[in-house]
């Protein structure tokens, strides 16, 4: 017969209760706090919260590098073979301007050497005729000869005198050789050499020039 306590089964299906209770308890607060925290992971992921999303660069990608722009040179380079735009212009030898000589005598006097290069210059028109080119030189007589304006006293035998504008030999040789005789004088085959000579006349500023052929 029972007196009114609990058996000791009772008690023991007693405890056993109040241990599932509170075992469940614990499993509810334990889904609260996960719940608690997921829904705090959620909020943290959605943003600032204002709708504006704030977007940073990332790094550069290594692997691909933008094309350079080479700066073009300020200077071309022609082809090979091509011609440059510009050119050399070439020299030209000035014109021998007459030279003033002062006379100390009047009305003409003599130049020293061969100013006009006649002796290249007729050796040039031989030459070119196929005749041999000659030695040549100053001499007083030629000099002479042309101060006196070609005269026949003062000049030797076998002369010709010719006036220019200017100390040029080739105009000298151009002018002896349009003469009737000139050409066989300059080209003849006996003759060993030429002397020259040149004279200025102050008062008109013009050049004359004796060329001798000497046998």
């Amino acid at each position: 017969m029972s007196d009114g306590r609990p058996t000791w089964e009772t008690a023991r299906s007693a405890q056993r209760k109040r241990a599932a209770l509170a075992l469940g308890a614990i499993a509810l607060v334990a889904v609260l706090v996960v719940a608690a925290m997921l829904l705090f992971v959620n909020d943290s992921s959605s943003g600032n919260g204002n709708g504006t999303d704030t977007q940073v660069a990332g790094p550069t990608d290594s692997g691909t590098t933008a094309p350079t722009t080479q700066p073009r040179s300020s200077v071309q380079t022609s082809p090979t073979g091509a011609t440059s735009s510009t050119r050399a212009t070439p020299s030209k030898q000035p014109t021998p301007k007459p030279t003033r000589v002062t006379c100390s005598t009047e009305p003409a006097c003599t130049l020293p050497g061969d100013p006009g290069n006649t002796l290249a210059a007729v050796n040039a028109y031989r030459t070119s005729h196929g005749q041999l080119a000659i030695p040549g030189s100053v001499s007083r007589a030629a000099q002479t000869c042309a101060v006196h304006n070609g005269d026949s006293p003062p000049c030797p035998k076998s002369y010709f005198w010719e006036p220019v504008s200017g100390h040029n030999g080739n105009e000298v040789i151009s002018k002896i050789a349009a003469k009737r005789d000139g050409a066989q004088f300059l080209l003849d085959p006996s003759v060993k050499s030429v002397h020259i000579g040149w004279a200025y006349i102050p008062s008109s500023g013009s050049y004359e020039c004796a060329v001798v052929n000497v046998y």
